[in-house]
């Protein structure tokens, strides 16, 4: 009987976990819905609990900080532009934690990353400032491209800078 009690409070615990990191995303409008993702509702909450499940089983017989990812897309711009969003987190099984440490976007080849606080919710981007962002830099992008082609004289050939 105590086992069971035992093993039922883990499982509260990391249930409450759970709830607390989805709220924070809700918070932030990443859930399927508001990110027209075309997944089922609930299923970045499953990735995450996938993930902490993963997570603790990987550390059962040796203690160590765990690492794992998740992966939803956001349509914006009345679905033209698709965001792929990665949540990266951290697990301490031992102490009981879970952190969001960061958050990489893509949008076509423009990419952003967030390097988010431990269990800092107010770092925590909203989605539509993360695609505006994305839109942003590749706006920049295009403008210094074009500045560059201006500059040319008549008839040479455009100067490609070696990365």
């Amino acid at each position: 009987m105590n086992e069971l009690k035992k093993k039922w409070s883990i499982q509260t615990h990391w249930s409450k976990v759970l709830a607390m990191h989805t709220d924070w995303l809700i918070s932030k409008g990443y859930t399927e819905r508001m990110l027209e993702s075309g997944e089922p509702d609930g299923r970045l909450k499953e990735r995450i609990k996938e993930g902490i499940t993963q997570a603790v089983q990987n550390t059962i017989w040796i203690y160590r900080l765990e690492e794992f990812d998740v992966e939803t897309v956001g349509r914006f711009k009345e679905k033209e532009d698709t965001v792929v969003f990665r949540f990266s987190y951290q697990l301490d099984p031992a102490g009981g934690r879970l952190w969001l440490t960061s958050i990489k976007a893509n949008l076509d080849a423009t990419s952003l990353e967030y390097l988010i606080e431990r269990n800092t919710p107010g770092q925590l981007p909203a989605a539509s400032t993360v695609h505006k962002q994305l839109l942003a830099i590749q706006q920049n992008a295009l403008l210094s491209r074009l500045y560059r082609e201006t500059q040319q004289p008549p008839g040479e050939p455009v100067k490609k800078k070696k990365m």
